[in-house]
């Protein structure tokens, strides 16, 4: 269904008593000003944070104190009416409970949406060019700010309660891919920025001003900042990642590069800082630096280049794990003492977005829109998955609004409609079938499936995502899920003359000869399909296991009709048949409905069909679908 866009009350700050819970403050000349990052979010791993900065703390350890304890379900999608976009990173959510907010960037705008719900609440009008960093949300004397930079190098801080830009800064270079870090230097609060020039600027927040006495060049060329450096938790150093191979180890304080540390291949992401380890993904290896000193203390060979940042999960006593996923799909545990692979597991597609470590789960998503969760204390067993259905149709027809319709100008906390629509989940059970079949299949065939491309990001036990189709999606552990799976479009296919499969869905009835064969869809907009869940009854008898595949990348369902006796080469017996697929998602939710059963009629004496261009041969009228009464 549609949200309608609520309004919200003026005030000057987002839920201080929040944010400032995670933000130690000091005076300085009268004023409260916030510490650094690394003390605004000391707590930032515990369950009910907030997550304010790329990868969820200044040391980037992708990593959350919390406990899921049952399996997530979808609650809302939110999907923008503007064009697809990649999502430089995860969506920033913060403010009190059941009051958070949840704020991304694609394109050139910044969203803000009601984090319950999905609602929208604003949108920014366009900031003339890319934002090409990850947001930054930051508490202070002057209230709440939220921080973007854009492709032409512009620091923009906005008001993260009404959507209005405060103040533009050009940086006078170009940043790509680089959130501004909080630090404390010897002149007071500034914000480190790295440059595609290979400077690190510092900008004082309050003045949005550049400070001439903070900045540094990386190597003799300027090496090019590659991704958001990471803060150690004293605040003393920045680990810089470069264009050149190396990380720069910068003394904050003195505004100085300590001593680089030079990697064998080119960085991934960005550096984890854990305990006194660092973790740096270069090319195919996972490298472990000391933080004292800078020397390896192991690396490990993943075999495969990755394409996203490492996660760290670290214990009291200094124990971890490495989490690290590469572009064949093989995840990979990593002890943090000596990098010895824990376990590993092939998900099957090419992981594209960071992953995030919580106690019970691991989440990462893939390049075909997957997101998986795996068990860190069980070899990596997936214990869930979900499709997050990240199809995007290419097209002008203003029919399903996935064109660029938004105004331009914006959509404000005082407007009333727009800004894109919020499907909502926790009243599924009062959908109709026809309804949430039409939704699943509202964009037709010509469609492009966009990868998630950053980490997921978890606050107070709920799940929120993006994918590069520009859509949010919420999952939350709360067993409200009341959608059962839906097959759909379950059509047969047998072999025409050319022994090529053919759709035979329109003919009043199929040659038995194998292979009969029948495809379809299986999904659910809930907590997913369980795929060992699945069964498939032959007039009312369970055919082998083996009969049917899953692709849950995909929700593809291929049936082969093996004959009573589980033979392949035995035909079918003529007269009419009855398929029916049983599944369930993860929270027990049973197939039912129209969808669950095909009724054929078998006749052996039918010729094989002719070849038919448009793969839809019927001659006589179609076949039954529907459960059996």
């Amino acid at each position: 269904m549609h949200q309608t866009h609520r309004k919200i009350q003026k005030t000057k700050t987002l839920c201080h008593h929040t944010l400032f819970a995670i933000a130690a403050a000091f005076v300085w000349s009268g004023l409260i000003l916030a510490l650094p990052a690394q003390a605004q979010e000391a707590n930032a791993g515990s369950a009910n944070a907030n997550w304010i900065s790329f990868r969820g703390n200044a040391q980037r350890t992708g990593a959350r104190n919390d406990t899921l304890g049952a399996l997530p379900n979808m609650v809302w999608q939110y999907t923008s009416t503007d064009d697809a976009q990649p999502l430089f990173a995860s969506p920033l959510v913060a403010g009190a409970a059941g009051e958070q907010r949840l704020y991304f960037a694609a394109g050139d705008k910044i969203y803000c949406l009601e984090a319950e719900t999905g609602a929208t609440l604003w949108i920014t009008p366009s900031l003339s060019s890319t934002i090409a960093s990850p947001l930054l949300l930051q508490s202070g004397a002057n209230g709440d700010v939220l921080y973007c930079i854009t492709s032409a190098g512009n620091l923009i801080s906005i008001d993260p309660v009404r959507g209005k830009t405060l103040k533009t800064l050009s940086l006078g270079a170009t940043v790509q891919s680089v959130a501004p870090v909080p630090v404390q230097t010897s002149s007071g609060n500034r914000l480190i920025i790295g440059t595609v020039a290979g400077k690190l600027i510092a900008v004082d927040p309050l003045k949005m001003e550049i400070d001439p006495s903070w900045n540094i060049s990386l190597g003799r060329f300027g090496a090019a900042v590659t991704s958001t450096p990471a803060l150690t938790a004293d605040g003393k150093y920045l680990y810089v990642p470069a264009q050149d191979e190396n990380v720069y180890v910068v003394d904050v304080a003195q505004g100085k590069v300590y001593y680089p540390i030079h990697m064998r291949y080119a960085i991934v992401g960005s550096p984890v800082i854990a305990g006194k380890n660092v973790i740096v993904a270069n090319g195919p290896l996972i490298s472990c630096l000391n933080a004292d000193n800078g020397q390896t203390r192991w690396a490990a060979n993943l075999n495969t280049l990755m394409q996203t940042d490492p996660a760290v999960s670290l214990n009291a006593d200094g124990s971890g794990v490495v989490y690290a996923g590469t572009s064949l799909g093989t995840f990979y545990a990593l002890n943090l003492q000596d990098g010895t692979r824990l376990w590993q597991d092939d998900l099957g597609d090419a992981i594209s977005g960071s992953p995030t470590a919580l106690n019970d789960m691991v989440l990462v998503g893939t390049q075909r829109g997957m997101l998986f969760g795996v068990d860190p204390l069980d070899k990596g067993h997936v214990k869930w998955s979900f499709r997050l259905n990240t199809q995007r149709k290419i097209s002008t027809n203003t029919r399903f609004g996935n064109i660029s319709t938004t105004d331009p100008n914006g959509y404000s906390a005082d407007d009333a409609g727009g800004g894109g629509t919020t499907t909502n989940n926790t009243n599924n059970n009062t959908s109709s079938y026809l309804n949430r079949l039409r939704n699943m299949n509202r964009f037709g065939d010509e469609v492009t499936v966009y990868p998630i491309s950053t980490a997921p990001t978890v606050v107070g036990g709920k799940i929120y995502v993006g994918g590069d189709n520009l859509a949010i999606y919420a999952f939350s552990t709360q067993p409200f899920d009341a959608s059962a799976p839906i097959l759909q479009d379950l059509k047969p296919y047998v072999n025409n003359t050319n022994n090529e499969l053919q759709d035979v869905s329109d003919s009043r009835s199929i040659p038995g000869k194998p292979p009969v064969v029948l495809k379809g869809q299986l999904v659910d907009d809930g907590s997913g399909v369980d795929p060992d869940s699945i069964k498939v009854l032959l007039n009312g008898q369970p055919l082998p296991a083996a009969s049917h595949t899953y692709d849950p990348l995909t929700g593809n369902l291929e049936i082969r009709l093996t004959g009573t006796e589980g033979q392949a080469d035995t035909p079918l017996k003529d007269g009419r048949i009855t398929v029916e697929v049983q599944a369930t998602d993860y929270l027990g939710n049973k197939v039912s409905g129209r969808g669950d059963s095909i009724t054929l009629r078998v006749d052996n004496n039918q010729a094989a069909p002719e070849p038919d261009n448009n793969n839809n041969n019927g001659r006589f009228g179609g076949f039954g679908r529907g459960r059996r009464g």
